[in-house]
């Protein structure tokens, strides 16, 4: 719930995936400094129990914002660095086949290949398909 509503302040409202107004250093390092302190509970194993479930949401309520900070400038290397150990401590969890989608958004991102919301529109569907490959490999 602390995330959704992190999501709910950086992001314009009215706009997908574009960072809100008013929104600089200040709230963008709060966002990596939050990621981080979870990667630090995921790879404690007396607290990683306090996160189970997280990574069904990691996306959408983590990533997602920790996105513009990287895009940012002034908070790009900590956010850069926050969202691929964040992704590493995905990979050992039940959506460590979509870890690469996100890693690819966040290298459109971090190169200045795209902005937020492009990278997010471009790799959707690459998203959507590696959920989709997922679902079938549990079928069988």
């Amino acid at each position: 719930m602390i995330f959704r509503d992190v999501h709910t302040i950086v992001f314009e409202p009215w706009k997908l995936d574009c960072r809100r107004e008013g929104v600089e250093d200040q709230e963008l390092s709060r966002v990596v400094r939050m990621v981080d302190c979870l990667v630090e509970c995921l790879s404690s194993p007396i607290r990683v129990l306090e996160c189970q479930g997280l990574d069904k949401w990691a996306y959408d309520f983590l990533l997602k914002p920790l996105l513009l900070a990287v895009e940012w400038r002034a908070t790009r290397a900590a956010a850069t660095a926050a969202y691929r150990a964040f992704c590493t401590a995905l990979m050992s969890g039940p959506y460590a086949h979509e870890v690469p989608v996100y890693l690819s958004v966040l290298v459109a991102v971090e190169s200045e290949q795209q902005g937020v919301y492009s990278a997010l529109s471009s790799h959707r569907l690459l998203l959507y398909e590696a959920a989709a490959n997922s679902r079938k490999g549990a079928h069988h």
